[in-house]
């Protein structure tokens, strides 16, 4: 039993890694720090001005514009590649695991008891959608507009295609956290 419980410890520690990792624009997150991947291919370290609170998840856009998002609903955007980082109303205090854009405009994140929120702005507002369990969401995904994915706790992976509005339970098999969902 030991070490089948070493081996999902490791899967999930190499998982969450992951999970906060933005590898095709050269960005990373460690709890309160940034880390971006300069034309020497060396990591320079970034300030997000945040000293307080936690960030779990990057989500760039393009090499220029992406959202920092964490502990008690913090959301940050950058336009600059990480130069500056502005804060976004986020319409809830929960912490927030993952964010995901499919544009610059239309974005969706998840988090803690089954939040998840979606913006048609670029961020400039967040409204929260869909609040239909107390399960925690450690992934978000789509693919258009209308068809994405959440995943959490106890193995959950929910999906919709209508752009949130409604959710539909989807067998995973997994009984552990899934803090990773890809399509």
């Amino acid at each position: 039993m030991g070490k089948y419980f070493k081996k999902i410890f490791y899967l999930f520690i190499f998982v969450y890694f992951l999970s906060v990792t933005n590898i095709s624009s050269g960005f990373q997150i460690n709890e309160r720090k940034f880390n971006k991947l300069n034309s020497n291919s060396e990591w320079e370290i970034l300030n997000s001005g945040i000293s307080d609170r936690y960030l779990n998840s990057i989500f760039m856009i393009s090499n220029d514009t992406g959202w920092v998002a964490g502990q008690d609903g913090i959301i940050l955007k950058t336009t600059d590649s990480g130069i500056t980082w502005n804060s976004q109303m986020s319409a809830t205090n929960e912490w927030i695991y993952s964010i995901f854009f499919i544009d610059d405009q239309k974005g969706w994140a998840t988090g803690q008891n089954g939040m998840i929120i979606k913006t048609t702005n670029g961020g400039a507002t967040w409204t929260e959608i869909s609040k239909f369990t107390s399960s925690w969401f450690f992934s978000v995904f789509f693919i258009d507009d209308d068809n994405g994915w959440v995943s959490g706790q106890n193995g959950l992976v929910y999906n919709t295609s209508d752009g949130g509005n409604s959710w539909n339970l989807q067998y995973s098999g997994a009984y552990w956290l899934l803090s990773l969902i890809h399509i």
